[in-house]
């Protein structure tokens, strides 16, 4: 019964997020998907999507932490779809991850007035060729791993109406890093 349980249990979530994904697609479409701008503390940020993540840990032999500066950075910007960003970085790193670690944090660009913000892992990797297209909807580099090829396309999206930039690198074998770079404050 447990193992139904927790099947069914899987399949809700991965439909939930589906629906989502496709809900998220056709706001972006219809340029309908709201922004609310307001002051964020990167910190408090990380780690409310630290505690969601950890609730959900899969395996004993990946961490998830958070390496953030020793002080806490405000920024302005839409901290829930910052959050739902961030999160969609972290469970595709948790699919390609089955050991080892991945971590979340930020490091202030002082002399860009900009914030990156980080997901790494020790992962499986992309290969090179395979990056320049990971952003395209439905594109999947895995056709056999849980997913719409979605995601990305809608993290990137995001990233843009929040005036920022998304990037990727990664080695077979050694991990995979995506950073988002987010300014500090808006310009009117």
């Amino acid at each position: 019964r447990e193992e139904f349980v927790n099947l069914i249990n899987t399949n809700s979530e991965q439909l939930l997020r589906l629906i989502n994904d496709i809900l998220d697609l056709s706001k972006i479409e219809s340029n309908t998907m709201e922004f609310v701008f307001a002051s964020c503390s990167l910190r408090t940020l990380m780690n409310e999507i630290l505690a969601e993540q950890n609730i959900n840990l899969y395996s004993e032999k990946m961490q998830v932490t958070a390496v953030l500066p020793e002080d806490d950075l405000c920024i302005v910007t839409d901290a829930s779809r910052l959050k739902q960003v961030l999160g969609n970085l972290l469970n595709n790193s948790r699919k390609f991850t089955k050991e080892g670690y991945i971590n979340l944090g930020y490091t202030l660009l002082e002399k860009e007035e900009k914030v990156e913000l980080f997901v790494e892992d020790t992962g499986e990797g992309i290969a090179s060729e395979y990056l320049e297209h990971i952003f395209e909807r439905f594109y999947k580099v895995n056709s056999f791993k849980q997913g719409t090829g979605l995601g990305l396309s809608i993290c990137l999206t995001i990233v843009e109406h929040l005036r920022g930039t998304i990037s990727v690198n990664s080695e077979m074998g050694r991990g995979t890093r995506f950073a988002v770079r987010l300014p500090l404050a808006l310009d009117e």
